[in-house]
């Protein structure tokens, strides 16, 4: 009977271990905020621009520091609490410094709900741009924290 209960102990601590093991080591690794993938592994984003109340425009923080859209392979959102649905991946011609969401067309992006809140975002219209930019992540905050605009260049 006790050979039982240790095997039974030792089989459950087998599947959580295993469990725990399981996904992507990208997710195991990846802090509070966004990450982008690209060939060379995840780069963090801390930069981001804040919703003003009563704008509906954003300045572009670094001009010329553009990014290829074709070196994105993915994007991640661990942000607790953010309302992942709204959030939008817009695409800005490097020549511009100003950015308007209300006016803009988002690119097609595909949201998947990853391990432990983390969101991975796919964006298959990247693959064939060529044209340097700017990438610009909208992300929808709680109630009561200003939404945040990732410019996403490296």
């Amino acid at each position: 009977m006790i050979k039982l209960d240790i095997r039974a102990f030792i089989s459950v601590m087998l599947i959580i271990f295993f469990a725990a093991c399981t996904g992507s080591e990208e997710i195991k690794n990846m802090g509070i905020g966004i990450s982008i993938k690209t060939e060379k592994g995840l780069v963090q984003i801390t930069r981001y621009l804040e919703e003003h109340v009563g704008w509906d425009m954003y300045f572009i923080v670094t001009p010329g520091s553009t990014v290829s859209p074709s070196a994105i392979k993915a994007i991640y959102i661990n942000i607790p609490e953010a309302n992942i649905s709204n959030t939008k991946l817009y695409f800005l011609d490097a020549y511009k410094v100003e950015f308007y969401p209300n006016s803009s067309e988002p690119l097609s992006i595909n949201i998947e709900k990853m391990k432990n809140g983390v969101y991975k975002i796919v964006c298959n219209e990247l693959k064939n741009k060529r044209d340097p930019g700017y990438l610009l992540l909208y992300v929808s905050m709680p109630l009561g924290i200003a939404d945040r605009l990732y410019e996403i260049s490296f």
